[in-house]
């Protein structure tokens, strides 16, 4: 039988339907938890480092190598989709972390800590100046 026709021979049938379908939705909104700031983990962050003056080449042998064999020693970022630019007097590390991690926040500061660290040893290696910068943005 033409859904149509049945319902048009018995609209009783629509009605129910509809109101079901409606309590359900009203019913789902009212019962939906709530947040005032929903908890989104963050999986991508930018690694930024200035090396003013410098090639895009040198800036690739002296500053993004290192910065990656750092980033690629923590299990937690992902190599796949761990992209880095390198250009003139500077370079972006744009990291993505596992889908395995539960606790993105925990890791990005444990980052942020040790990337400290990492700025005074790859820089002294590469140059000595007040404008070296290593920032980490997520």
């Amino acid at each position: 039988m033409n859904l149509i026709r049945m319902s048009l021979r018995h609209p009783q049938v629509i009605y129910v339907v509809t109101a079901i379908v409606c309590l359900a939705g009203i019913n789902a909104v009212m019962t939906m938890p709530r947040r005032e700031d929903p908890n989104i983990p963050i999986r991508r962050g930018l690694v930024l480092a200035a090396y003013p003056g410098a090639t895009a080449a040198e800036v690739e042998e002296q500053v993004t190598k290192r910065i990656e064999e750092r980033l690629f020693a923590f299990g937690e970022v992902r190599k796949a989709k761990t992209v880095s630019t390198s250009m003139i007097g500077g370079v972006v590390i744009d990291v993505t972390l596992e889908n395995s991690v539960k606790e993105a926040d925990q890791f990005w500061s444990k980052l942020r800590t040790t990337s400290t660290s990492w700025a005074s040893q790859i820089y002294q290696r590469a140059f000595s100046g007040p404008s070296s910068t290593l920032t980490l943005a997520t």
